[in-house]
């Protein structure tokens, strides 16, 4: 006996594009609508045979977004991370510095503030022994890559 039917529950959450709520609730309503209904067309157009919208309303939330976070380890080699995650800094730690060989990474790294980071990357000379430029500093420290910020100067 093969699938008759198949059910899904699907919610879709989208991100307003900047200036949509300082449009009227009418036109908010309409671009939400419209919304569903090209999803709808695309679900029918690939084989579809039938969608329902359940429920017509429009529900703001309250997004948590992954925050940054800047994490700093002394011992065996120094190292300025910033990830979201201790584990992402953990990952980046032993595919860049050293391997973690006695296990002891996660009670050598400590977390750090943004400001802290931001000054340490700042007055950390490069190969050249000259600052990194401003800009540069507030580059690094203020996008979204996750990555190795300083490293230990006799590991270079």
């Amino acid at each position: 006996m093969g699938i008759k039917a198949a059910v899904f529950e699907i919610k879709a959450t989208c991100y307003a594009h900047e200036g949509f709520n300082d449009e009227s609730p009418s036109v908010q309503g309409a671009a939400l609508e419209q919304l569903g209904k090209d999803m709808v067309d695309h679900l029918l157009e690939n084989g579809v045979d039938d969608v329902k919208i359940k429920g017509d309303y429009v529900e703001e939330l309250e997004v948590e977004k992954p925050i940054m976070k800047y994490f700093e380890v002394f011992d065996p080699y120094y190292a300025l991370i910033k990830a979201y995650t201790k584990e992402k800094a953990m990952e980046l730690y032993t595919d860049t510095v050293t391997d973690d060989d006695d296990g002891e990474l996660n009670d050598e790294m400590t977390e750090v503030g943004q400001v802290y980071a931001a000054i340490q990357h700042g007055r950390a000379q490069g190969e050249d022994k000259e600052l990194m430029p401003f800009k540069q500093v507030v580059e690094e420290i203020s996008n979204n890559e996750e990555m190795v910020l300083l490293i230990d100067g006799s590991l270079l």
